[in-house]
């Protein structure tokens, strides 16, 4: 299950980069039960995984992208409007170790599967591990990578670098950035 807040900022984000037209022609073309579902979703509420794929891949389709190149334009967007307010400011006061370790409270937050485990393992290198999850699609791989990326740009680091496969029992993402004090300091 996905939270519903988090496939409704991923809407918002399709809208803004295939255009709102193209989404509603998405959701439209959904079985009436995956799109009765997606009607429904609310901020509070949970939806299931294989009704987000489905509406992922219409947009993708609609959108004239793979789902992969779709990921890649979205999912940051989304993250920064999950973002948006006074937490932007907070995550950029945060200390990198303070930040990896929040990392699997998001998660826990967004996915109803799997367990997030993350830690520091030098400046500017975390390892990144979601257990208890033996299916996890590549699709949710590469997401979930970009995801990471995207919420360590929004706490200010630079040339942040994901990389992630999977793992028995889930998937591993190695991953590098350096801080903004760090980047000009090099600059």
């Amino acid at each position: 299950m996905l939270s519903g807040q988090a496939t409704l900022d991923f809407r918002w984000a399709c809208e803004q980069v295939i255009g709102s037209e193209a989404t509603e022609r998405a959701i439209a073309s959904l079985p009436e039960s995956a799109r009765r579902r997606y009607g429904e979703l609310t901020p509070l509420t949970w939806v299931d995984y294989e009704t987000v794929r489905l509406a992922n891949d219409a947009f993708a389709r609609e959108g004239e992208r793979t789902i992969d190149a779709l990921y890649e334009e979205v999912i940051p967007r989304a993250m920064e409007r999950s973002f948006r307010t006074v937490w932007r400011l907070l995550i950029r006061l945060t200390t990198d170790r303070a930040l990896i370790a929040r990392t699997p409270l998001i998660y826990q937050r967004t996915r109803s599967r799997g367990t997030m485990i993350s830690e520091i393992v030098g400046p500017g290198k975390a390892r990144v591990q979601v257990t208890d999850f033996h299916d996890i699609p590549d699709r949710d791989v590469t997401a979930l990578g970009i995801s990471i990326a995207a919420l360590l740009r929004i706490a200010g680091r630079s040339d942040v670098k994901v990389h992630g496969r999977r793992a028995p029992g889930g998937a591993n993402w190695t991953v590098r950035w350096r801080h903004r004090s760090e980047s000009k300091r090099d600059g």
